[in-house]
């Protein structure tokens, strides 16, 4: 259960990312904090995860999976069409 302190602090992490990111967090994007300081919201502490397809990685990682899917493929795939 959590208590009313990490409730406030998992708020304020949402805030600090949403700000960083320029829009609101989506239900599928969760923040943690880099050093398992949950009371360190600093931004350079926090990273955006998605729970997408790829469970349990963060964002910048699944973005830079993304780039190399599409510059291995889409060469292959562009010749298709």
């Amino acid at each position: 259960m959590k208590t009313i302190r990490r409730i406030a602090c998992d708020e304020v992490a949402r805030l600090v990312m949403s700000a960083m990111a320029g829009r609101p967090l989506r239900a599928d994007e969760e923040v943690r904090h880099i050093n398992g300081d949950q009371a360190d919201c600093r931004p350079e502490n926090l990273a955006m995860w998605f729970e997408g397809e790829c469970l349990g990685q963060p964002v910048l990682w699944q973005l830079a999976y993304a780039k190399w899917v599409v510059a291995t493929y889409e060469p292959v795939v562009g010749k298709r069409r």
